[in-house]
């Protein structure tokens, strides 16, 4: 009997600890301190497992049935500009979609880095035939994408939020098409939606390799992104940026700022989708 009350406290003290730890871990992100939860270039990566590939069959079981939402990242192999990587659209929002997860729970499936015209084709300089344009047809994108809900419908899931960071308007008119389509005819509640549409409130417009995706993927991948690539004269053209220049607007801070706007918003409409 005496020993009972030394077992609540230190069971009180583990429970303070625990929430001044995710206190600090937050803090920590938004201050950019560190890249904690983020994965390299490399694929090495630190923090809470949140993908369907990298999840061991209980984990993944825990954490359905914590919250029964996937996160369905789709994105491009598409020249950004001398600066950012190739894969940054899907990037972007791959990464997005973990911190999502790992904020709100749910489950990340592997990118789909398949994008449709149009598209930026690579620098003058680069001789790629076809301009580097790297695509797939429409049906091919819709098909794939259809399957991957049909699957997740299958295996129980409440939601699914299809996020392309490819937005040319036909891309994300036709990752909003699968997913309404897919709602009227089952019971998993699926939204399309595109990155460039988050964050409004802290100003956010979209652009293409220029301030604000330069910003975005400074926050989360700063080892993908190198300004020093840019021509260095204010007049001189750059080729595939179209937006503000990310040379003199863009910063990690700035990133830092829409991402946890984008997360939040992510993390509210899978909370929707999933109690509906």
């Amino acid at each position: 009997m005496t020993r009972q009350p030394c077992r609540r406290f230190v069971g009180w003290s583990v429970a303070l600890l625990s929430c001044m730890a995710c206190a600090a871990t937050a803090l920590i992100w938004l201050a950019g301190t560190v890249a904690s939860g983020t994965e390299s270039a490399g694929g090495a990566q630190s923090g809470e497992v949140v993908e369907y590939k990298l999840l061991l069959p209980h984990q993944f079981k825990e954490r359905f049935d914590k919250m029964p939402l996937a996160y369905v990242p789709v994105g491009s192999l598409e020249w950004h500009g001398e600066h950012l990587c190739l894969g940054n659209d899907g990037v972007k929002v791959e990464t997005l979609c973990r911190e999502a997860a790992r904020q709100g729970g749910g489950i990340v499936l592997p990118c789909v880095f398949l994008g449709i015209p149009p598209m930026t084709g690579w620098g003058s300089k680069y001789d790629l035939g076809k301009s580097g344009i790297f695509f797939v047809e429409p049906e091919l994108l819709q098909r794939i994408l259809t399957a991957e809900l049909e699957n997740l419908d299958r295996l129980g899931f409440k939601g699914a939020i299809v996020i392309t960071g490819h937005y040319p308007q036909e891309q994300v008119d036709l990752v909003k098409k699968v997913a309404a389509d897919f709602k009227a005819a089952h019971g998993m509640k699926a939204a399309g939606i595109t990155d460039r549409d988050l964050a409004r409130s802290v100003g956010h417009t979209g652009d293409h390799a220029g301030k604000w995706e330069t910003s975005i993927l400074m926050a989360l991948h700063p080892e993908l992104v190198d300004l020093s690539r840019l021509p260095k004269e204010p007049g001189q053209r750059m080729e595939g940026v179209f937006g503000g220049d990310p040379r003199t607007q863009a910063s990690a801070e700035l990133g830092r700022k829409v991402v946890a706007a984008m997360v939040l918003e992510l993390c509210e409409l899978g909370k929707k989708l999933v109690t509906r």
